[in-house]
């Protein structure tokens, strides 16, 4: 969906983060003798972390990507970043997953009981 040079490298996701900024850049190059322009995506996110996708490179339908990425913003969704090409999904994105709300289980709340003692001695 998203075009590397280095396929072989693996995916890398970036933690559950909510996208608080959106900016694009614009810029022109020549490509056989065309001028044309091309787009850089900036989200700026919770964790205080700015990735960026440079749109020219997805390959699905970059109109649709743009909207899927705004409406996690509006939405104020929980998001994970992905990076292909072995890139850190840290700095860089060629997808984004909407991730559900997590709800904690019973586990979860217990071993939060059992250790939140040792949280306040740290």
């Amino acid at each position: 969906m998203f075009n590397v040079k280095n396929k072989t490298m693996p995916n890398r996701q970036s933690n559950v983060v909510t996208i608080t900024k959106l900016r694009k850049e614009e810029y022109e190059v020549i490509e056989e003798g065309q001028i044309v322009k091309r787009y850089t995506i900036f989200a700026t996110c919770s964790d205080n972390r700015t990735r960026r996708c440079h749109l020219w490179r997805y390959e699905g339908n970059q109109k649709e990507f743009a909207y899927k990425l705004l409406d996690a913003m509006n939405n104020k969704s929980s998001v994970r970043f992905i990076a292909f090409g072995g890139f850190s999904a840290d700095n860089w994105f060629g997808n984004i997953e909407i991730v559900e709300k997590y709800v904690p289980n019973d586990l979860d709340i217990a071993l939060a009981e059992a250790f939140k003692d040792l949280d306040s001695l740290a």
